[in-house]
């Protein structure tokens, strides 16, 4: 595997993991999900995935589980499934891991049960076109990004994660 839990990665190697998943994602006809934490984070601050995160972060409708099944064993990827189903890791020899939070979908809500986070006003998703694919952000992903990284999230930090102040759980 290349990386593991906490390894950190190129923002080269992520980029093309990133852009190699959200093909698979087309290509299964999975269209309920956007990219979320470090990953938005990086896609809006930087057009690219952060130097030195560990993985590529996907929040996904859980209704969807058993396509990522699916995709997960027609393209050889190895799952790691985390607190009763609530997030898989998937990973692949020559890419970044790839953390799926399967949320309840509610209303215009993603709950991620394993980060206890409420993702509110979702839809409709924004259509990010980026080297040559579309990404899925979600509605007002300036302000959730404020709201999760505060409102200096322009600036890259030498930590990884949220400020040490957030209340959990919490609402983007």
């Amino acid at each position: 595997m290349n990386g593991g839990a906490g390894e950190q990665q190129t923002s080269m190697l992520l980029n093309k993991t990133l852009k190699y998943i959200v093909l698979l994602l087309e290509k299964y006809k999975i269209t309920d999900w956007f990219l979320g934490y470090g990953t938005l984070l990086g896609i809006v601050r930087n057009n690219s995935c952060i130097k030195n995160d560990d993985d590529v972060d996907i929040i996904i409708n859980r209704m969807n589980k058993n396509d990522l099944y699916q995709l997960a064993k027609e393209n050889n990827f190895k799952i790691t499934i985390k607190k009763r189903v609530y997030f898989l890791r998937f990973e692949k020899p020559d890419y970044a891991p790839i953390d799926f939070y399967l949320a309840k979908v509610k209303d215009d809500m993603f709950i991620d049960t394993w980060e206890n986070t409420r993702w509110t006003d979702v839809y409709p998703l924004v259509k990010k076109k980026w080297k040559g694919i579309t990404l899925q952000l979600p509605h007002q992903y300036i302000k959730k990004i404020k709201n999760r990284y505060g409102s200096t999230w322009r600036t890259p930090k030498k930590s990884k994660g949220v400020p040490r102040t957030m209340k959990k759980p919490s609402t983007i």
